[in-house]
């Protein structure tokens, strides 16, 4: 769930190397409830960590989504209300 993300910059000058670290629950339709909960836990212990997601990539997918979780208003809800 937590994801290491590496990127190196070129400025004119120096090189940068950068490390950061991610809560990555991908999609919604990815994950168990469970899972998605144990995201929004992750982040509220670690808030300046960021949380990648994707959100209504098409339309079937967003109907998707709406089946798994009929209790949230949209896909955002799914989300926003987890993690």
């Amino acid at each position: 769930m937590l994801q290491r993300s590496y990127s190196t910059r070129q400025s004119q000058a120096t090189r940068t190397q950068r490390t950061s670290l991610k809560i990555g629950t991908i999609k919604a339709v990815c994950n168990t409830p469970a899972q998605l909960q144990l995201a929004g836990q992750l982040k509220a212990q670690y808030p300046d960590v960021y949380v990648h997601t994707h959100l209504s990539e098409n339309k079937d997918e967003i109907a998707w989504v709406k089946s798994l979780f009929p209790e949230r208003e949209g896909y955002f809800d799914v989300h926003t209300q987890t993690t």
